[in-house]
């Protein structure tokens, strides 16, 4: 689950990017964002209302895209770095 995910936020990345040498890839990213955006507010909502926090989903629209990027990063550093977690250390 966690490849399929890096694997999306990397792709919607890339097409962005690349969307803006071919301007009609853009619409294609902004299809796929929406629908990204859609499935993942969906679950965020049914969640937040769980824990009695809907309050919290007005920063959803803005950390979307910081999300976006922070996945891809992180993920992508994860494999060079080590660090420790719980007083383990994880090469």
């Amino acid at each position: 689950m966690l490849l399929l995910v890096y694997l999306l936020n990397l792709s919607l990345l890339v097409l962005f990017f690349w969307g803006i040498f071919q301007p009609p890839l853009l619409l294609t990213w902004v299809i796929l964002l929406l629908v990204k955006f859609i499935v993942e507010f969906y679950f965020m909502w049914l969640v937040a209302g769980f824990f009695n926090e809907r309050r919290l989903l007005g920063w959803f629209l803005v950390m979307q895209p910081l999300h976006l990027v922070y996945t891809v990063v992180a993920g992508w550093l994860g494999l060079f770095g080590k660090y420790q977690w719980k007083g383990r250390t994880v090469k």
